[in-house]
C-alpha cells in the first residue's frame, strides 16, 4: 500500500529521490508493519489458548467459584472477539494492498500527472484504514 504514497510523493518532488532510497525505505517500512501486524494477531490468539487451558485446569481442580468463573469467561470471550478484530484487520490490510498494488502497476502506462491523480484516492483509502480503531467497551 506503499508503493502509491510513495510514488506521489516522489513525482510531486523529483528532487526527493535520492538513489532509489525513499522507495526502498517504504517497502522496509511496510513489510515490517505487516509483519509487527501478523506477530500481534498470533500472540493474541496464544494467549486465548492459554487463558482456556488455564481455565480448564482450575475448573478440574475446582478453584474456581461461580463468580469467578463468570469473570473468566468474559474476559475471555472479550479476548476471542480481540483475535476476531485482529483477524479481520489483518485479512482487510492485506486485500488492501494487492487492489492498491494492482491499480499501481495497471497505472504504467498513463502519464505521470494522470498516474498520480490516479492513485491519490487509494493512498487515501489506505489512510482511512489505518485509522480505523477498535472500539473501547461500555
Amino acid at each position: 500500500m506503499q508503493k502509491a504514497t510513495t510514488y506521489i510523493r516522489l513525482h510531486r518532488k523529483p528532487s526527493a529521490n535520492l538513489l532509489g532510497l525513499p522507495g526502498w525505505w517504504s517497502r522496509v517500512k511496510e513489510k515490517g508493519a505487516t509483519l509487527k501486524e501478523g506477530w500481534s494477531f498470533l500472540s493474541t490468539g496464544l494467549d486465548v489458548q492459554r487463558a482456556m487451558v488455564d481455565m480448564e485446569k482450575r475448573q478440574e481442580r475446582g478453584d474456581l467459584g461461580e463468580d469467578e468463573m463468570k469473570k473468566l469467561e468474559m474476559e475471555l470471550s472479550g479476548t476471542l472477539l480481540l483475535v476476531a478484530w485482529k483477524g479481520s484487520k489483518f485479512e482487510l490490510s492485506a486485500v488492501l494492498r494487492q487492489v492498491v498494488d494492482l491499480g499501481a502497476s495497471l497505472s504504467l502506462s498513463l502519464p505521470p500527472p494522470r498516474r498520480v491523480l490516479q492513485l491519490e484516492p487509494l493512498a487515501d483509502a489506505r489512510s482511512r484504514s489505518q485509522r480505523c480503531p477498535r472500539s473501547r467497551p461500555r
